[in-house]
C-alpha cells in the first residue's frame, strides 16, 4: 500500500473474516482489494485489541490521534537497522520484485500495486543476481537423464 493508504487506513475498510483490507482511497480513484496474510492478521488482531474506540488503525498510542506521517518513526526504524538511503516508497519496489521472485505472476503483482498497467509494474520489479542464475539454469534442464541440447535454426530443430 501507498504511504497514504496506509496512513488513511480505517478499522471498518478491514475484513477480518475475509481476511483483506479495501482500500478506497487510491491513487488512481480505484478500490482494490488486499489480502491479508497470516503475520499481518496477527498484527492487525493485536492492534485491533488496543486500539479503543479510534476509527483509524495507526494512532499515536499517548495521543489516540491518527498518525500525519511517519517520517521520524521511518528514519529511526532505518538507523536501528542500519540501513542507509532507504525510501519508503522503496518498500514498494521490494514488495514487487519479492512476490516475483517468490512465483507471483505479473498481473497479480500489477493488481496488488493498484497499477493500471503493465508497464508501470515493471519498473518497480528488479531482478537479482540469483533469479538471474536461476534463469540461465532452465536451459541445464535433463530430458531423458541428458541435458538438453536442441539447436533451432531458421526454423528448423536439430538434435
Amino acid at each position: 500500500m501507498r504511504r497514504a493508504e496506509i496512513l488513511n487506513l480505517q478499522w471498518d475498510q478491514i475484513d477480518f473474516n475475509r481476511r483483506r483490507i479495501k482500500v478506497e482511497k487510491t491513487k488512481s480513484g480505484r478500490v482494490r482489494y488486499i489480502p491479508i496474510n497470516e503475520a499481518l492478521f496477527n498484527e492487525l488482531c493485536r492492534l485491533k485489541s488496543v486500539s479503543g474506540e479510534n476509527s483509524y488503525v495507526f494512532t499515536n498510542p499517548r495521543t489516540g490521534e491518527q498518525y500525519i506521517d511517519m517520517k521520524t518513526g521511518f528514519k529511526g526504524a532505518c538507523g536501528r537497522a542500519k540501513i542507509k538511503g532507504l525510501r519508503f516508497h522503496d518498500l514498494r519496489h521490494t514488495f514487487a520484485s519479492r512476490l516475483l521472485e517468490k512465483g507471483a505472476d505479473i498481473e497479480t503483482v500489477r493488481d496488488l500495486l493498484g497499477h493500471h498497467s503493465i508497464t508501470i509494474t515493471q519498473r518497480y520489479t528488479h531482478s537479482t543476481d540469483d533469479r538471474k542464475r536461476s534463469a540461465v539454469e532452465l536451459l541445464s534442464s535433463k530430458v531423458d537423464g541428458k541435458i538438453s541440447d536442441n539447436l533451432v535454426t531458421r526454423g528448423e530443430v536439430y538434435i
